[in-house]
C-alpha cells in the first residue's frame, strides 16, 4: 500500500524539479553538505516560464525571483537527518541587500543574514545558501558558515544529475531510505536503503497535460538491485490480492485505476488525484529502471501553482 503513496507522490511532487544547464558553477555546489541525501539542480529560467507567475501566498519567493542570476543553475538539497536548503547565484546583490524583497539583512563576520520564519538566509554578495526544516538549531550559522567557505562539493551526487536538455533532473545518494522515511512516512524502507553505494536518479520530462518519469536505481551490488525490484514486485503483489480493483497489472507492467485509488489515498491527495488525473502507470524491469507515465485532466502548471491549491 505504500508503494501506491509512493508512486503518486513521486508523480504529483517531482513535476517541480526543473532543467538542468549544461555547466556546474563549482562556487555554488561547494556550499552543498557532502552528507546531502539528495541533490536537485533547477534552472530559474525554465522553472520560470513553465510555471509563470506565483501566487500572492509566495510572494516572498517572487521577489527573491527578481535577483536571482537565471543564467545559472541553482541547486536544492535533502539532509539525511531531515532538513533541506538550497543555494542560489545572486544576480543583483544591492538589491537584496537594501530591502527590494521582504529580507533584512544585517552583516557578521563577513557574510550577511536574514531569517524570515523557519528559513536561515546568509549571503556573500554572489550566492544565497538557506536552510530549513529540522536542521535549524542554534548552532545553524555556524554550520552554514562553514558551507560558504567549503571548496570541494560531494561529486559522488552532482557526476549522476546527467544533462538532459528540456528535462527535469534529480540525484539521490547515500542512506536514500532516511530521506524517504522522513519525507514519505516510509519507515519500513529505512533499514533496507541504508546501503551507502545506492543511488537514484529521475528524470522527469513534462509537456502541457503529461509528464514522463524515469528512474534509475545504481548500485555496485546487484543483489541489492534485485532486491529492490523483488520489494516492489511483493508490495504490489500484496495490493493486487487484498484491492484487485485498485490495479491492473501484467508483469511489471501497472495501470493504476483512479477512483478507488483516489478514495484509497484518501485526504487532499486522493482529491488531487480524482480531480486532476486522467491516467497513471508504471512500467519497470529487473535492472531497476522505472518508467511511469501520467496524463493530467488540465495543464500541469495549473496542478503545481495556483492559487486554489494555496487556499486549501
Amino acid at each position: 500500500m505504500k508503494t501506491i503513496r509512493f508512486i503518486v507522490a513521486v508523480a504529483l511532487s517531482a513535476l517541480v524539479l526543473a532543467a538542468c544547464k549544461t555547466r556546474q558553477d563549482s562556487a555554488l555546489v561547494s556550499a552543498i553538505p557532502d552528507e546531502a541525501a539528495a541533490v536537485v539542480a533547477i534552472d530559474a529560467e525554465r522553472v520560470e516560464s513553465e510555471l509563470g507567475s506565483l501566487p500572492e501566498k509566495l510572494d516572498m519567493l517572487a521577489k527573491l525571483s527578481a535577483v536571482i542570476d537565471k543564467s545559472q543553475r541553482s541547486y536544492v538539497f535533502f539532509e539525511k537527518t531531515g532538513g533541506m536548503g538550497a543555494v542560489v547565484p545572486v544576480a543583483d546583490w544591492e538589491s537584496l541587500k537594501d530591502g527590494q524583497t521582504p529580507l533584512v539583512f544585517a552583516e557578521q563576520d563577513g557574510l550577511w543574514w536574514a531569517e524570515e520564519s523557519l528559513v536561515t538566509f546568509c549571503c556573500d554578495g554572489n550566492r544565497l545558501l538557506l536552510m530549513m526544516g529540522s536542521s535549524l538549531n542554534k548552532t545553524t550559522r555556524s554550520k552554514m558558515s562553514k558551507l560558504m567557505g567549503k571548496k570541494t562539493c560531494p561529486s559522488a551526487l552532482l557526476d549522476r544529475i546527467e544533462e538532459h536538455e528540456g528535462m527535469y533532473v534529480a540525484a539521490c545518494g547515500g542512506e536514500i531510505g532516511n530521506m524517504l522515511s522522513l519525507y514519505l512516512g516510509m519507515s519500513d524502507l529505512q533499514d533496507f536503503f541504508s546501503s551507502t553505494d545506492l543511488y537514484a536518479t529521475f528524470v522527469v520530462d513534462c509537456e502541457d497535460k503529461t509528464a514522463d518519469i524515469t528512474a534509475d536505481i545504481e548500485s555496485d551490488n546487484d543483489e541489492m538491485v534485485a532486491a529492490i525490484v523483488k520489494k516492489v514486485d511483493d508490495a504490489l503483489a500484496m495490493v493486487a490480492m487484498f484491492m484487485p480493483n485498485l490495479l491492473a497489472i501484467d508483469g511489471r507492467e501497472i495501470s493504476v485505476q483512479l477512483e478507488p485509488t483516489a478514495d484509497f489515498v484518501g485526504g487532499a491527495m486522493g482529491e488531487r488525484l480524482r480531480n486532476d488525473v486522467e491516467e497513471l502507470s508504471l512500467v519497470y524491469d529487473e535492472k531497476a529502471h522505472f518508467e511511469l507515465h501520467l496524463v493530467a485532466k488540465r495543464p500541469l502548471r495549473e496542478m503545481i501553482i495556483n492559487e486554489e491549491l494555496w487556499n486549501r
